[in-house]
Order: structure tokens, then sequence, then C-alpha cells
């Protein structure tokens, strides 16, 4: 195994240097992430459980995706407020602009 010879010690000291309070240094490199569109989103988590769901659950799914993906709906609400966000924070990933 690849980590059998990394010393416990080496880690924490590694890990004691990169610390939140250097990764502001990294900001000015990464581009701001765009906000996806809702459809594209919602495309996306319909693709991820496909795998995963029954069909009779999937449909379903597919149905309250389809209600929440509807003009006027929640979804649009939330999509509103994320782009919101992102035009006025850094990461509107993260809850905070220090993460």
């Amino acid at each position: 195994m690849i980590f059998r010879n990394i010393h416990p010690r080496t880690c924490r000291a590694w890990l004691s240097l990169v610390s939140p309070r250097h990764e502001s240094c990294f900001y000015s490199t990464v581009p701001l992430q765009p906000v996806p569109p809702l459809t594209q989103t919602l495309q996306g988590y319909l693709w991820a459980l496909e795998p995963l769901l029954p069909p009779e659950e999937l449909n379903h799914t597919r149905r309250m995706v389809q209600e929440f993906g509807r003009p006027g709906g929640l979804g649009q609400q939330l999509q509103e407020g994320l782009e919101r966000r992102a035009r006025h924070t850094k990461n509107w990933v993260c809850g905070t602009d220090t993460c």
C-alpha cells in the first residue's frame, strides 16, 4: 500500500502547514465558478439517480423534479437566490467567503 511508509507525525506537520489562513492566496488564481442553469442541475440530479432507484421511485422523483423546476416554482426562486449570491460574493458555493 502506498501510504504504509508515511509516518503519522509527517501528516500532522503537513496539515499544520496547509491551514485555512493560507488558503486565501489560492483565491486569486482560481476563476469564479458560474451558477449552472437550473435545468442542467436537475438533469444531472436525475441522471445520478437513474442507476440507484427502482422504476416507480424514479418516476415519482421525475415528477417531483418537474414540479420543483417549473416556472415560478421553488426551484426558480432558489436559483435566483443563488445567482444573486454569486453576484455579491466570491464563493457562492460556500456558506462564507472564507472557505
